[in-house]
């Protein structure tokens, strides 16, 4: 038998007869080589269709076998054996080469149960089976893009694609082709890339001027201080970007007014090319690092492009660009000049595109618009368009309620993706709404007009579940809807316990979903920002001081939150249950750790707000004294419970990351500082065994005491809040001068005791 790989200048063919012989010896244990020539005789493992490979073209052409059911340049693919005069041949083909990839994966799957996650692979050993054994399988995607978008932040390294290198990026886009995704979008900065595209103004940060890389603006993920070097960074990219080219990807490359808080402008261009800014009324900056630059001047429209065109020629490839528009900003108090500014930056850069790369394609970001504009608006802006040049990008497809696209006026005219923004920063645990994205995803699929399929998380890797909805939908023609994904990923991804497991996530469901992915909480309930860590921390103070705070910041669904509290308490005690032998798996050591910390940290957030709500009753001279102790208390146990059980695992140690981003290279002195500083501000709080030791905890020791301070009668007192903050900066400065490594070595919390603990708050505490 050979594996025989024809001869092709695309590398997908070669990577696809190497992964089958890799496979095949982890699966059999037998060793087999690739060929690049057939010998004519023997039982034969080969790549590709008619229009690349050889033999098949051969047999086709003499009428010995059918022609394979695959269109050239498409992502059909087929998998199919051959009996030809006496001879095997399994053929694994697709009308691509990326696709050919696709076949071979699904070949795995289907044959041997190989199954992909993005935190491994389930290869079963020692099988026998004949790789002959007939087979026949036709299969192509619903949706032509397919993918996951990464971004920016900072803290532990499973959630945040900056700290991957290289081995971590190879293992990611190994999985994206393994589940048929065909793009990627990094969103992690702009790494060198002033630097080589203006290398004469722009040098290279040192230890000296690292410094100036912390744009100090009162939020801690402007401090973007490296850990490791520019260079190595630009070299990274390059390499990533070859690995995942190398199988077939694809990757939008931006273009337009790309100035965020993730792509600062270096202080050396501003001070050598002195570029000139728009007057912005909403910017979110107050230096000139992050703000715009006035594409009005030439010379501002030919810096922006020049960077572009320096990203294609040093990282990427010019088949798509991604442009965001006016990039979350205000020109104006006047709506009406917004949206002329709006639609000129579109155009300017359109017109652009158009001219220097007239066959790309463009995904207009719907960031702006959903979040600025009303539908009506919207319905003007993107019948401007020309929909051979654009794909709308619509990143929130099932999330904002009125302003989206079923009433944009594009379904059915013109081309556009569904997204899928799984934010925000703050929240790293489950959620999902899902019966609205299944609800909207049939409408998409059943409409022509929609291209593709994105996930955009803020934190890669935070929600398993989601991911997996993804990889399956974004393929198939129908809604896979939630409840058979959570059968499929029970049944398949945990080596025992699939039962127990499966019994779990069925109940852990109502809880997961009681947060969304939304800014829209009145209809999608209740915005993904736990109020204990976030946001929230101010709110409590000042409601306790009198003041009236927006209502929707209280508003959550008491029925569903009753419901989801007797599933909690069911999970929790299975949970308590569980045998140590089924933490051996790591598939289920950490799920189980993952829904245990959404379960607590979700109710230690019910808790808090029923609180602040019983908080208002006493106000308006109700007795409910009783109800606020009980509450807040319950709030300070869960903190602690959530505090084990994250100590037990390593993907929420600071620690632990901090270690591996410099295993094999130097990092930046003084990078602890900058990681406590981005992982401490209001918008980036999660769930970090360190931050809610040093962070959490005694925040909410201090707003207890505050609320308790109160009582009985709660008068109205305005320095509460300026007490709290003068607290709080005292406990973060306090987690400063702490070593990360010297908290890890502190000792970890015993995960059943934790989930025992909290079982019992849960049942002292009914809602």
């Amino acid at each position: 038998m050979i594996v025989y790989v024809p001869k092709t200048r695309h590398t997908e063919y070669a990577i696809a007869g190497e992964e089958f012989v890799k496979y095949y010896r982890e699966i059999s244990g037998k060793n087999l080589t690739v060929a690049y020539e057939d010998d004519g005789k023997s039982d034969v493992v080969t790549f590709g269709g008619v229009a690349v490979n050889p033999l098949i073209a051969r047999l086709v052409l003499n009428g010995e076998i059918p022609a394979p059911k695959i269109n050239a340049g498409t992502e059909e693919y087929v998998v199919k054996t051959y009996f030809v005069q006496g001879r095997k041949i399994l053929l694994l083909a697709g009308g691509l080469g990326r696709s050919t990839l696709y076949a071979l994966y699904r070949y795995l799957e289907v044959a041997y149960n190989c199954r992909w996650y993005w935190d491994g692979d389930i290869v079963p050993k020692n099988t026998e089976r004949d790789i002959f054994e007939p087979i026949d399988l036709e299969e192509r995607p619903r949706f032509a893009y397919r993918g996951l978008r990464y971004f920016a932040h900072r803290g532990c390294k499973r959630f945040q694609s900056e700290m991957w290198d290289f081995e971590d990026w190879k293992k990611e886009i190994d999985y994206l082709v393994k589940r048929r995704q065909n793009m990627f979008m990094l969103r992690i900065g702009q790494d060198d890339l002033f630097q080589r595209a203006f290398p004469d103004s722009v040098s290279y940060p040192t230890e000296e001027t690292m410094d100036e890389l912390n744009f100090k603006d009162g939020q801690g993920f402007n401090d973007r201080r490296l850990f490791w070097s520019l260079e190595y960074r630009g070299e990274l990219r390059k390499k990533v970007m070859k690995y995942a080219f190398d199988r077939g990807l694809m990757s939008p490359e931006d273009c337009g007014t790309m100035t965020h808080w993730y792509s600062r402008t270096p202080i050396e261009f501003l001070e050598k090319e002195k570029p000139t800014f728009f007057g912005e009324v909403r910017t979110g900056y107050n230096t000139d690092s992050g703000r715009v630059w006035d594409i009005r001047e030439d010379r501002n429209f030919d810096f922006y492009t020049k960077l572009t065109e320096t990203s294609v020629r040093e990282y990427g490839k010019d088949e798509i660009f991604h442009t965001i528009g006016f990039a979350e900003r205000l020109f104006s108090e006047d709506r009406e000049a917004n949206r002329r500014m709006k639609k000129y930056v579109y155009d300017r850069f359109l017109q652009y595109l158009k001219e220097e790369h007239p066959k790309s394609t463009v995904f207009i970001a719907s960031w702006d618009i959903w979040l600025t504009y009303k539908a009506t608006e919207a319905q003007e802006m993107f019948a401007t368009f020309d929909k051979e040049q654009c794909v709308i990008f619509d990143y929130t497809s099932d999330t904002a309620i009125s302003n989206n696209f079923t009433n944009w006026g594009i379904m059915g005219e013109f081309p556009y993706i569904f997204g899928s923004f799984l934010g925000y920063e703050s929240q790293n645990d489950c959620m999902g709404y899902y019966h609205i994205t299944e609800e909207r995803l049939a409408v998409a699929k059943a409409d022509s007009s929609c291209k593709g399929m994105i996930l955009w998380p803020e934190l890669a890797h935070s929600d398993t579940l989601m991911l997996e909805f993804t990889a399956v939908n974004s393929w198939s023609d129908e809604v896979v809807p939630v409840q058979s994904i959570i059968e499929k990923l029970c049944g398949e991804r945990y080596s025992c316990e699939n039962g127990y497991m499966l019994d779990i996530w069925k109940r852990f469901y109502s809880v997961l979903s009681l947060m969304h992915w939304s800014q829209n909480t009145k209809a999608l309930q209740w915005r993904p920002q736990y109020y204990y860590s976030g946001y929230g921390r101010w709110y409590i103070p000042r409601l306790v001081a009198g003041e009236e705070v927006d209502e929707f910041i209280w508003d959550f669904p008491y029925d569903r939150a009753i419901k989801a509290h007797d599933d909690a308490i069911y999970c929790l005690g299975k949970l308590a249950k569980i045998s140590k032998n089924s933490l051996q798996d790591e598939f289920i050591r950490r799920d189980v750790v993952d829904i245990a910390r959404t379960i607590i940290g979700r109710y230690a957030h019910v808790y808090l707000i029923a609180e602040a709500e019983n908080i208002v009753a006493c106000r308006k001279g109700e007795n409910k004294e009783k109800l606020v102790r009980s509450f807040g208390n319950a709030v300070s146990e869960l903190l602690q419970c959530l505090c084990e059980i994250l100590s037990t695992h390593e993907d929420f140690s600071l620690a632990k990351t901090l270690q591996d981003i410099q295993k094999n290279k130097p990092i930046y002195a003084g990078f602890e500082e900058t990681l406590k500083n981005n992982t401490c501000c209001l918008y980036c709080r999660q769930n970090i065994y360190e931050t809610v030791k040093e962070i959490f905890i005694p925040e909410n020791e201090v707003m207890q005491k505050l609320i308790l301070e109160g009582v009985p009668t709660w008068k109205y007192d305005e320095s509460l809040e300026t007490k709290f903050k003068i607290e709080s900066e005292k406990i973060f400065a306090k987690y400063q001068a702490k070593k990360l490594e010297d908290i890890d070595k502190e000792p970890k919390g015993d995960f059943i005791k934790a989930i025992e603990n909290a079982l019992e708050v849960l049942k002292q505490n009914p809602l």
